[in-house]
């Protein structure tokens, strides 16, 4: 599998190639014209205004649908009408914005892949991130073994071959060990600066920011990981819980009692992946 990462994508969009390729598959002229001022519109940074001739305007409402435009002419129409049709193996490619994962059945070809890839993007000024971007030797358990060759952390997951109960290979997910551990410290932080405010609306906050969590990453075989940041949390609200009114310790008994009366979110599978 290549994993795929691009230096700075949104940053570094030629202006010129995208607005070629936007003329081509749209043909209103006003709205031609309207992309054309976003892209001119430049940022405002510390009362100075930047225009620059690449990339597109962060947190636009139109860089989304610009930087998948040019990605789909630039990645997914090559990879689709030049790559797998030459290929002797089976391949497939997941893209969501910037992020994609392209999947081979051979190393040799996807080695050769890779190197194309590079050129590929360097047609239209985009760089591949030389450290992130990599070869994953992805492959299921051999006969005796437990666990499969190698890992892939893509969207938030860790992807991992394992053995399900009954012995049966299967890939599973995981929150990414990066992604729970900065989680975990963002909430902390959260909590750290809002220890003072009333106790309902900490719950009411701390609540919502742990439905969020779990709506996302409550899919199958991740029980564990949802388990250990509710209790990590659960962990630092006590913490904080214990520096009001010039107090220094909280026991888990009094925790308990609390949680009774202010209960957190309980982990659980919301995305069943699996039949």
């Amino acid at each position: 599998m290549i994993d795929l990462d691009l230096r700075k994508y949104f940053d570094t969009i030629p202006h010129l190639q995208l607005r070629e390729m936007f003329s081509r598959r749209i043909r209103d002229g006003v709205l031609n014209r309207l992309v054309l001022g976003w892209l001119k519109a430049g940022v405002l940074h510390e009362g100075k205004v930047t225009i620059s001739e690449e990339g597109t305007p962060q947190g636009g409402i139109v860089s989304p649908l610009l930087s998948n435009l040019y990605l789909h002419e630039a990645l997914d129409h090559w990879f689709v009408q030049e790559i797998q049709p030459r290929l002797k193996g089976a391949a497939q490619m997941v893209r969501f914005a910037d992020d994609a994962v392209l999947c081979f059945q051979s190393r040799e070809e996807a080695q050769q892949v890779l190197e194309e890839l590079g050129k590929r993007m360097t047609e239209y000024g985009l760089k591949l991130h030389p450290e992130k971007t990599k070869l994953v030797d992805f492959r299921p358990p051999e006969r005796g073994q437990s666990k499969g060759h190698g890992s892939l952390n893509f969207l938030g997951f860790c992807f991992y071959w394992a053995r399900t109960r009954q012995g049966r290979a299967l890939v599973k997910l995981k929150t990414a060990k990066d992604r729970l551990t900065r989680k975990i410290k963002e909430t902390g932080e959260w909590l750290r600066d809002n220890r003072h405010e009333p106790v309902a609306e900490q719950h009411a906050q701390l609540s919502a920011k742990i439905r969020g969590h779990l709506q996302y990453y409550g899919v199958s075989f991740n029980s564990r990981s949802l388990g250990n940041f509710v209790w990590e949390v659960t962990r630092r609200w006590r913490r904080w819980l214990a520096r009001r009114g010039g107090k220094t310790y909280w026991s888990w008994e009094r925790m308990k009692s609390f949680l009774v009366t202010y209960p957190l979110p309980i982990p659980r599978i919301v995305h069943r992946l699996f039949a």
